[in-house]
Parts: C-alpha cells; structure tokens; sequence
C-alpha cells in the first residue's frame, strides 16, 4: 500500500469576521484519519483537532492571521498544499449617531 499522503486543504472563506463558520476540508489518499492545526504566524499552536472525515466546521476564533495545516495518519509534516492562511478580523464597532441639537430650539 502507499504512503498516505495530503492532497489538498480546502479553506471556506479564507477571511472571516470573528465568530463566523470556517471550513476546512482536508483530501488525501490512503488516508485513515486527519488533523487539522491552527498555528499563528509564529508558529504557536492554538488548536489541534482530529476529525475522521477529514471535514470540520468551526467558529472563527481569536482574531488575527493564523496558518491552518492538514495532517494524516499520525505525521508531523504535510505538503505546502494543505496549509492555507486565514484572516479573521475583529467585529465592526458599531456607529453611533447623537444628535446634539437642543431640544429646546426647535
């Protein structure tokens, strides 16, 4: 049998406001199972999750860039394919409008 081997990370959308479904759909032959990481752009780990269908859909979570890669079976490496960068901005301020017009003028 084959080595198994990522062929593909798919990442929807690629750029998010925070709190919004993202998801990442990881492809791959003679693959069992599949992990996906999310690492900021220093390379810090901030979640890893293992999903056996290769597809999981999350909310978007903390804000900044951050680089989402695909493992399977168990390896530490993976093809420049199955790494995608995701944006995720923080919610808009909302806009306020105040009327300073006295009451009494009117």
């Amino acid at each position: 049998m084959a080595e198994p081997v990522c062929t593909n990370l798919t990442v929807t959308p690629t750029s998010v406001v925070n709190g919004g479904n993202v998801t990442y759909t990881c492809t791959g032959n003679n693959v069992t199972s599949w992990s996906i990481q999310f690492s900021t752009p220093g390379g810090g780990i901030l979640q890893t999750l293992t999903t056996p269908t290769g597809s999981v859909t999350i909310p978007a979570s903390p804000t900044g860039i951050y680089t989402a890669r695909c493992f399977v079976n168990g390896q530490t490496s993976t093809p420049e394919v199955c790494q995608k960068t995701v944006t995720n901005t923080p919610n808009p301020t909302p806009q306020i409008d105040i009327d300073k017009r006295d009451a009494n003028s009117a």
